[in-house]
């Protein structure tokens, strides 16, 4: 937030719980990426953060949610590994998948270098696993009439969502 402020001082930013924010206002284009929604582990909390996201949404407005993998698509026991480097800190991430039930565990593992000072750390991330028409199912629920675009944003695609009886914005 501190550096979103610092590049964009005129900005709005907001820190709040997906499942129960209230800004005050609506918008024509409410977006939710890089699978943020995953990290809600319960049917009832995703409920929930669509419930909020489709009261924040002006006449004619549309919803954009990019889903984590779906069950189908995830692979266990895999290892991946990145870096990157910049002035004098050098990075590298070792990131293993694995499961428990419809949730997916993601242990990344760092090595970060500042000159000649090495430090470890760890995080794990745990995400919900849904298929196609779990999503379809709970955009129904939330009264909401949602289209998949497959390519359109990243491989594992993007959701256009609107109330029900809501029509796009004519050009």
């Amino acid at each position: 937030m501190r550096i979103a402020n610092e590049k964009r001082p005129d900005g709005n930013f907001q820190v709040a719980d997906m499942q129960q924010f209230d800004l005050g206002t609506k918008f024509d284009i409410l977006i939710c990426l890089f699978s943020a929604i995953a990290y809600l582990l319960t049917p009832e909390a995703i409920l929930s953060a669509l419930g909020c996201f489709k009261a924040h949404l002006a006449p004619g407005g549309a919803i954009f949610i990019e889903p984590f993998f779906e069950r189908k698509a995830w692979r266990v026991g895999e290892a991946h590994i990145t870096s990157g480097e910049g002035g004098h800190r050098k990075v590298c991430r070792l990131m293993t998948s694995d499961r428990e039930g419809d949730v997916s565990i993601l242990i990344g593992h760092y090595l970060i270098a500042e000159g000649i000072d090495v430090r470890y750390a760890v995080e794990r991330h745990e995400l919900l696993l849904l298929d196609r028409d779990q999503w379809q199912d709970f955009f129904r629920q939330a009264g909401l009439i949602a289209e998949y675009l497959p390519d359109a944003f990243s491989s594992r695609g993007l959701y256009v969502a609107r109330p029900f009886g809501d029509s796009p914005p004519s050009s």
